[in-house]
């Protein structure tokens, strides 16, 4: 079984990888505090471009579970 550290925000920002490779995001979100949701971006590098994960809206949690409670039957 794989086991590693488990680190706060504060921990994974400082980091010497993330900081080193500019693995930090600031995902825009009209819900958060100060706007912005701080994230950590994949460590997958595809023809020398990192995949930033800033393609198309965040979905919120939640956000389509009535939607898809009713297709199933479920409500």
């Amino acid at each position: 079984m794989p086991a590693s550290p488990i680190n706060d925000l504060d921990q994974v920002f400082s980091d010497p990888q993330v900081i080193h490779r500019g693995m930090r995001l600031e995902l825009p979100s009209a819900h958060a505090e100060g706007g912005k949701i701080p994230g950590v971006r994949t460590p997958i590098v595809l023809d020398g471009a990192p995949d930033g994960g800033r393609a198309g809206r965040r979905l919120r949690l939640g956000e389509h579970t009535a939607e898809i409670l009713r297709e199933i039957g479920e409500v």
